[in-house]
Order: structure tokens, then C-alpha cells, then sequence
């Protein structure tokens, strides 16, 4: 009776895993055949190609009133940290959004994503520091890119739907990844998923 149990269990953890995935990708058309690290993997995958077939089409003015005042505001708020992490914020800056800006202050796909990515990277490993001004910077660069995920979204209305779509799924993504990572790695449960 106990393995008839634990079995029904596993199966249950199965279908709550692989529904959470799928509801991930799902509004692009996507759909996983795996759970674990595979299936996430698999989520990971279509939403970047989602996004990387629909950046072709899009640009950005980064003269935009609003990004330039949000990040000027950032950049003050980086300003009361100790001069390394603030000088960091400010080659970041430099680097991978002033150095990739055509004379007219738009930024191509192709840099666009590059930027993106440069920033969520920086995003990620500051956040994980035990140094509290790096986690702090960490937390500067994710807001950072989140002000450039918006700049997109506005400069891009006619893209809008789409863009919901995979932003959404990312959204899924991060959480489901969280919870495996709570489960070790694995298929997680309901209540590491709430947690």
C-alpha cells in the first residue's frame, strides 16, 4: 500500500512540475517533454528563441525622457555607495549601453540584447555576494535592467502582446527554478513552489 502511495505521490509532483513549465511557455506556442533541470532547460531554450526571433524587429531610443531620468536617478542612488561599487555601476553604464548607442542614441537589436545580457549577468553575481554594497549593486543592476525591459516594451507597442508573453514566462521560469533549487535540483513540490 505505502508504494502504491508513494507512487501516486511521484506522479502528482510529475504533473504539477511539468504543468508549471508548460504554463511557462505555453502563450508562445511552447511545450516541455521533461521535468527537472531537463524540462527547464527546455523552457529556457524556447523563451530565449521567442525573444531572440522577435529582437530582430525591435530598437531603442535611449534618449527617452522617462529611461533617461529612471536611470539618472539610479545613478544617484549607486552615488551614496562606497566609490568602487559605484565606479563599477558606472562602467557598466559606460560599456554596455553609452558604447553601443548609434550618434542618435538608439540602440540596435543585436546591442540591445548584448546590454541586456551583460547587465542581467552583472544582476545575478552581485546579488549572491555576502558584501552588502555588492549585493546592493546587485540589486542596482537589476533595477537597471528592469528600466531597459520597460524601454522596451514602450518604444515597441506593436510588439507588446508578444513581449507580455515572454516576459511572463520568464517570470514562471525564475520561480519554478528557484523551487527545484530548494528541491536540490529536482522536481519540486507544491510547497516548495509557494515558498
Amino acid at each position: 500500500m505505502g508504494d502504491a502511495i508513494t507512487a501516486a505521490h511521484g506522479r502528482g509532483v510529475e504533473q504539477l512540475n511539468k504543468a508549471v513549465l508548460n504554463r511557462a511557455i505555453a502563450p508562445i506556442g511552447g511545450k516541455v517533454t521533461a521535468t527537472g533541470q531537463e524540462g527547464l532547460q527546455q523552457v529556457r531554450q524556447q523563451l530565449s528563441n521567442a525573444y531572440d526571433n522577435l529582437l530582430p524587429k525591435m530598437s531603442v531610443n535611449t534618449l527617452d525622457n522617462n529611461f533617461v531620468s529612471n536611470v539618472s536617478n539610479l545613478r544617484g542612488m549607486v552615488g551614496s555607495l562606497p566609490a568602487k561599487e559605484a565606479k563599477m555601476y558606472d562602467d557598466v553604464i559606460v560599456r554596455e549601453i553609452e558604447g553601443r548607442l548609434a550618434p542618435n542614441g538608439v540602440l540596435s537589436a543585436n546591442n540591445l540584447k548584448k546590454a541586456q545580457e551583460a547587465i542581467r549577468e552583472k544582476a545575478i553575481t552581485f546579488s549572491k555576494s555576502n558584501d552588502a554594497y555588492q549585493a546592493e549593486l546587485g540589486r542596482a543592476f537589476r533595477q537597471l535592467g528592469d528600466e531597459l525591459k520597460t524601454l522596451v516594451e514602450r518604444s515597441n507597442p506593436q510588439y507588446a502582446k508578444e513581449l507580455a508573453a515572454i516576459n511572463n514566462g520568464w517570470s514562471v521560469y525564475e520561480r519554478a527554478k528557484l523551487a527545484a533549487g530548494y528541491a536540490g535540483a529536482e522536481r519540486f513540490s507544491p510547497a516548495q513552489l509557494q515558498r
